[in-house]
């Protein structure tokens, strides 16, 4: 799912969807119901997907897509 708010999450949990992905870049739980995914797009090379996907982000970066997910949650 690319854009998503809590209404959208709401009906799919209602729908009882086992899990539900969202096109965010950054990792996912274990065991979370809403799932991101790490999605290669056209401007993105072996480097930057080595450095996105498969590196740690910074706690800085980490904090950001965090609170950016949440956000979208709370519209």
């Amino acid at each position: 799912m690319g854009l998503y708010d809590r209404r959208s999450l709401a009906d799919l949990k209602r729908l009882e969807y086992a899990a539900d992905h969202t096109s965010e870049r950054m990792a996912g739980r274990d065991g979370a119901w809403l799932q991101p995914r790490f999605s290669v797009v056209a401007r993105d090379t072996v480097e930057s997907i080595e450095r996105l996907a498969l590196t740690d982000p910074s706690h800085t970066r980490r904090a950001w897509l965090e609170a950016k997910s949440r956000l979208k949650r709370l519209r």
